[in-house]
């Protein structure tokens, strides 16, 4: 049964998410499409690496799940990553899912320092953070 208070977003069909995710999704697409090109990188702060499909960019990282970076060695080369390519946005998913019960700014607070250094908090769409290189 499909309901009313359920879309689908053609990238995904046949899944299902709902209105408010559907909106959320669309409008940060559009925003990123708005500002930027495909051929510009991004960096997803949390374990959605659907973002990276669905907004048609690339990571400027190698990690599409930031929990595999589990040692504070690969936590670095995160960090050296973003430093080197310089991502002109990065995007926290707020409703992200906590693995094991500790959020992503626990598990990676190398990387969040680095974020709060270098990048402005700049939009917010739902539950998405948007943040742009200083």
């Amino acid at each position: 049964i499909i309901s009313d208070d359920y879309r689908t977003i053609e990238m995904v069909y046949p899944r299902q998410i709902s209105k408010k995710q559907a909106y959320e999704i669309q409008n940060l697409k559009n925003f990123i499409n708005s500002v930027s090109t495909k051929l510009d990188s991004i960096y997803i702060l949390n374990n959605s690496p659907g973002l990276y499909f669905i907004l048609e960019r690339k990571n400027a990282t190698r990690f599409d799940l930031p929990l595999l970076a589990g040692t504070i060695e690969k936590r670095y080369e995160i960090v050296n990553d973003l430093a080197r390519h310089k991502p002109r946005f990065i995007i926290e998913d707020n409703s992200a899912w906590a693995v094991d019960g500790i959020t992503d700014r626990i598990r990676q607070p190398e990387v969040f320092e680095y974020v709060k250094r270098n990048y402005l908090r700049y939009k917010e769409i739902g539950n998405y953070t948007i943040y742009k290189f200083r």
